[in-house]
């Protein structure tokens, strides 16, 4: 008999969860056991991009699931394997890649802030922290899917102009655990 694996495919995710590969391969479900398909399940695999089949006799489809365990991305193995009712047998493995590409999601912004003083060390320390971030004034919210916000990275860049008055351009990125980095946040101070 001759097998064919579907196409590679990718989702987007923080785990290599079973929802996320079921839903991601045509309801095939990650299973690190055995699964042998019934009839529905070989016109599904069919279905899928790239399948195919080719066998005169009865045959039966079996699949297995191995992953890296590792971080992300995760990369699950599944091995295709085709039986023919004289056992002899053929394989073919497609290759599910499970990552986060999303950056996090910004949302609001801050308020500009005016302080007193005579030069620039007279404005407010810089956030370190998301919670920081958002605990500036305005409305700024961060959320990411797969990270959470103490374990989220800020980077910082600052622009000083002007003499009276002075202008403190604070721009904050916000980078998560795959490395995706949201868009800039602005904190303008004077």
């Amino acid at each position: 008999p001759v097998i064919v694996a579907p196409a590679d495919i990718d989702i987007e995710s923080c785990v290599a969860a079973d929802s996320e590969v079921t839903s991601g391969n045509s309801g095939f479900a990650y299973s690190a056991a055995l699964v042998t398909l019934d009839a529905a399940g070989v016109t599904a695999f069919l279905a899928l991009t790239g399948a195919s089949i080719t066998e005169a006799c009865d045959y039966t489809v079996t699949y297995i699931d191995t992953d890296d365990s590792g971080t992300l991305p995760f990369v699950v193995t599944r091995t295709w394997t085709i039986t023919d009712a004289c056992a002899n047998t053929a394989s073919d493995t497609q290759t599910i890649t499970v990552d986060d590409t999303t950056a996090p999601a910004v949302t609001g912004s801050i308020t500009d802030t005016t302080v007193e003083g005579c030069d620039a060390t007279a404005a407010p320390a810089a956030v370190t922290d998301v919670a920081g971030l958002e605990g500036l004034t305005g409305d700024l919210l961060i959320a990411d899917d797969c990270t959470a916000d103490a374990s989220l990275t800020l980077s910082l860049g600052t622009n000083t102009t002007g003499t009276c008055p002075i202008v403190i351009t604070r721009t904050y990125a916000v980078t998560d655990a795959g490395g995706n980095v949201s868009a800039n946040i602005v904190h303008i101070i004077n």
